[in-house]
């Protein structure tokens, strides 16, 4: 329990002049008022459930070079190789900036992935955030930039076979990266997601391949990366491929017909499918014209 009401109540008394306060009361009153306020902001920070905050390593990376760089510079000194001496100086110097850049670089790196890591692990089943589930690598665009891929473990309890998983993961990079991803690799096996970098020019697909995509996802459930359109030379939809995670649902006959029903309302033409149940795939292509 802590001692705090009682020292505050021996200041009132001190105050009415009934009682003397020693100076080492006082300073325990403010020690334990320092901790009450340090287990406060513990407490606040587990209670948000963030990581741990990252710490920069190159300031020691940064005195070891310069260390080092002291030493050669002083024993060419005193071996009276005053070029030795300059190079060395130079040399140190030049080390010293790459390291301050790259180790500045790379804590921003980190802490940008940090935010992500905080965002997935709910979704990766992750019962507190970890550093050790995710992995980034492939770093480029700017002087942060964004990682190229990131490879994810997540928890056997986690439902993969709902597409909403993966909807959910991608949905959290681009509100944290700002940047869209796409499946890259996914191992429901050893309970891997691995995602790429989405580098495809956005401003280049028309708003009829941008709906076919959404129709196709509103459908099945396909993720970013699983659906391939092919156009024609003016630029029309006229193939649609997709990889699923509804193998179940589209075994049955009726639900196969309401997709191709559905998909030849919402977008141009008619509309026929290729099933592939086996591998969990389809092609939608459209229906050739008959001539008269």
């Amino acid at each position: 329990m802590s001692d705090l009401p009682v020292l505050h109540h021996l200041y009132e008394l001190e105050a009415q002049g009934r009682c003397k306060v020693h100076a080492w009361s006082k300073e325990q009153a403010m020690a334990g008022r320092n901790r009450s306020r340090g287990s406060s902001r513990l407490s606040a920070a587990a209670a948000v459930g963030g990581l741990p905050r990252r710490q920069p390593v190159w300031p020691t990376r940064l005195v070891v070079v310069l260390g080092i760089g002291a030493i050669v510079v002083g024993l060419s000194a005193v071996l009276d190789r005053t070029m030795l001496s300059v190079l060395a100086g130079i040399g140190t110097a030049a080390l010293a900036a790459a390291v301050v850049l790259v180790g500045i670089r790379d804590h921003e790196r980190g802490v940008l992935l940090d935010a992500a890591i905080e965002a997935i692990s709910p979704v990766l089943g992750a019962r507190i955030p970890s550093r050790e589930i995710i992995r980034a690598d492939k770093w480029s665009g700017g002087r942060v930039g964004l990682p190229g891929r990131i490879r994810m473990r997540y928890a056997a309890t986690v439902d993969d076979i709902e597409p909403e998983f993966v909807e959910e993961v991608l949905d959290q990079l681009r509100r944290r990266l700002g940047a869209e991803y796409r499946v890259l690799r996914h191992q429901p096996k050893k309970f891997v997601l691995t995602v790429e970098l989405d580098r495809r020019d956005k401003a280049a697909r028309s708003p009829e391949i941008l709906r076919a995509e959404k129709v196709v996802k509103d459908l099945l459930g396909a993720a970013r990366g699983k659906v391939d359109i092919g156009t024609d030379e003016e630029g029309s939809v006229t193939a649609i491929r997709v990889r699923h995670d509804v193998g179940p649902r589209v075994s049955m006959a009726a639900y196969r017909l309401r997709v191709e029903k559905v998909l030849s309302s919402m977008l141009p033409g008619r509309w026929r499918a290729h099933w592939d149940l086996e591998h969990d795939a389809v092609r939608f292509e459209i229906r050739p014209t008959s001539r008269l």
